[in-house]
């Protein structure tokens, strides 16, 4: 009896009625020396879960046995279009309140990470991008590296968040500091800096609310 390939399931029933695993056997494409596509996929399923995935790194994902770089990079980056994709792009910003739910899919990051969130001249959610993640001073970015991003996506408001893996919401001298140079860099260039959040599982402090 022949299985149906999850590519032609996909287009006879249509992706809705594709499995987990299904899914993720068309991302990776092939299987590996030791199993075939669909038992990696399964695997993968078994071993992080499908909830879990959204949250995955790329390091998380290379401990499974028989996943190389190629198919955890394909993983990863289908993930990232689909959050991409889904990141209420368009929505009207009134309040730190919104840019917070925005900003909960990434409070389980467990390294710190810098987030640009860009919006239009009607304040009107542009997209979210990912500045630095990792570093040992996470604000310590270039300005030239903030400003290209704005102008890039034509951006006319922007909102920093960083978050604190340890859940504090103080600031340190250095996220005000750097925060006032900021505002003050890109006023001349007519782009306003509305808000730099500090954020974590535990709510999110606003640093020029509070100066």
């Amino acid at each position: 009896m022949n299985k149906i390939l999850p590519r032609e399931k996909l287009i006879k029933l249509g992706v809705k009625n594709l499995k987990d695993e299904e899914l993720i056997a068309i991302i990776i494409g092939t299987g590996n020396k030791n199993e075939d596509v669909f038992q990696l996929s399964r695997k993968i399923v078994n071993t992080i879960g499908l909830k879990n995935l959204k949250d995955i790194d790329i390091k998380t994902l290379l401990q499974i046995d028989g996943l190389g770089i190629a198919k955890a990079s394909r993983i990863i980056s289908s993930i990232e279009l689909g959050r991409r994709l889904f990141s209420n792009s368009g929505e009207i910003i009134k309040s730190l309140d919104d840019i917070y739910k925005i900003l909960i899919p990434y409070t389980s990051e467990t390294s710190e990470i810098l987030l640009a969130i860009l919006l239009d001249g009607y304040k009107r959610l542009i997209r979210v991008e990912m500045l630095a993640k990792g570093r040992k001073n996470i604000v310590n970015v270039h300005y030239r590296d903030i400003v290209e991003i704005c102008i890039l996506n034509n951006a006319n408001y922007l909102i920093l968040a960083h978050n604190h893996p340890s859940n504090s919401l103080i600031p340190s001298s250095q996220d005000i500091e750097f925060t006032k140079k900021l505002k003050q860099f890109l006023k001349h260039l007519e782009i306003e800096l509305l808000e730099h959040i500090i954020f974590s599982k535990n709510g999110y402090f606003g640093i020029l609310n509070s100066i």
